[in-house]
């Protein structure tokens, strides 16, 4: 297999679309993992650039992020790519779904019900990008249904304006849709968190929720329960770095980060993902120190993968690109450290992160996330039956 990662950090859509063209076209890629910034305003102009560069048939996946990873440089404006060729040892299967926001159970369930069809053997994984404005406790249970193999990715997302997102899917730029990718072979790979919490004041009950909005706590205000917790008033600062550690009423446990609804709603709080009345929730806290001590322990021991990692996919909370001074450079900087032959890494800071934890049988099912570091490692595996 062979990898290659790039970036530009051209502003103008159709030169950054060239330049990510010419730079990949030496491997010839099969599929190209893109993550451009807000700022290109979902110009077409890009894709057309880079299908002007390379092969038509170049499948073409990916999302806007709040900045980029790339293996030789990260930035808050920009685009970073990832290209694979595998030699056609693997098959890659897109596919793409509108209503999002409206019907995203429905969305997931027809992208995964196309894949099912396009795949002639069960895919040794899935890759995900959605709009940051789909419900994404719905797409995870509808997952959770129809698929135990591996999903990974996540949600658009903008500077932190939680405004509009883009999506890539070959030559289109769209709004409002659900595309996964499904890799099919002898694919290696491996998958790693970093999501540790702070936990802060006392627990409480949800006592009133309508979908993603949290509306009271403990029979209070959600804000005022917040506040009460963190011992201050909710500030911009703590946009996307206070979290909800929450258990259902039959014991799954998530996290969710808060943001303040755009209309005040008497004092509620909007979430990334529905949550059901009667869950217990905790607030909680992530300080940089912690940050930096969970994903040096995740890079620690990469080298001793039972395969040779080949290129590094990471999808990083937005809240925690603002919690370290550092801001984006960090995570990619420690994996390069723990795997120093890794060819291409690319990445994004993300509206909610998707992906399995890992047990000791394997991976659990696929759960949806925030204020988490997910490294998805890509290889090929070498005594495959």
């Amino acid at each position: 297999m062979k990898t290659k990662s790039c970036s530009t950090l051209i502003m103008d859509p159709y030169r950054a679309g060239l330049e990510i063209g010419k730079q990949l076209a030496e491997i010839n890629p099969e599929v190209i993992f893109l993550f451009p910034t807000i700022h290109y305003q979902g110009s077409p102009e890009m894709l057309e650039a880079i299908y002007d560069e390379l092969d038509s048939d170049v499948i073409v996946i990916g999302n806007t992020g709040d900045g980029f990873f790339e293996k030789d440089k990260v930035g808050n404006a920009g685009v970073a790519a990832l290209a694979i060729n595998s030699e056609n040892t693997l098959k890659w299967h897109l596919t793409l779904e509108p209503e999002a926001a409206s019907d995203p159970s429905g969305a997931t369930k027809r992208c995964l019900t196309n894949l099912k069809e396009a795949c002639s053997i069960d895919p040794a994984l899935f890759f995900i990008a959605s709009d940051f404005h789909a419900d994404a406790t719905k797409i995870i249970s509808t997952i959770q249904e129809m698929t135990i193999v591996p999903v990974v990715g996540g949600f658009a997302a903008d500077e932190f304006q939680q405004h509009e997102c883009f999506l890539y899917a070959n030559r289109q730029v769209i709004t409002d849709h659900i595309v996964m990718l499904a890799i099919e072979g002898p694919l290696a790979f491996d998958i790693r968190f970093a999501n540790h919490q702070h936990p802060l004041g006392k627990s409480g009950i949800v006592t009133n929720s309508d979908d993603k909005l949290v509306k009271t706590i403990d029979n209070l205000p959600a804000m005022e329960f917040v506040e009460k917790q963190l011992g201050k008033p909710f500030a911009d600062i703590d946009k996307g770095m206070v979290t909800f550690d929450l258990e259902s009423k039959i014991g799954k446990r998530t996290i969710r980060c808060i943001k303040v609804p755009d209309i005040d709603d008497g004092g509620s709080a909007e979430l990334f993902g529905s949550i059901e009345n009667d869950s217990t929730v905790q607030i909680c806290l992530t300080p940089p120190e912690m940050i930096i001590s969970d994903i040096k322990n995740i890079a620690s021991d990469m080298n001793s993968l039972p395969f040779t990692p080949q290129a590094a996919l990471i999808v990083s909370c937005a809240g925690r690109k603002s919690v370290l001074k550092d801001g984006l450079k960090y995570e990619p900087r420690e994996i390069l450290k723990g795997c120093p032959g890794l060819e291409a890494l690319v990445g994004y800071p993300s509206f909610g992160e998707i992906g399995p934890l890992k047990s000791p049988d394997g991976y659990t099912e696929t759960i949806f996330h925030n204020m988490t570091s997910i490294v998805l490692t890509l290889g090929m595996k070498t005594n495959e039956a």
